[in-house]
């Protein structure tokens, strides 16, 4: 039975905070890379 994190992606991403906050910052460097 791995059915907590391997079947949906998006359901990770929508209760995964730290994941999210990755994201986020991730975003925000390669915003700043691009624009600077």
């Amino acid at each position: 039975h791995m059915k907590d994190k391997g079947g949906q992606p998006e359901e990770v991403l929508l209760t995964d905070i730290p994941l999210q906050l990755d994201i986020i910052l991730y975003g925000i460097v390669v915003l700043c890379i691009i624009y600077l």
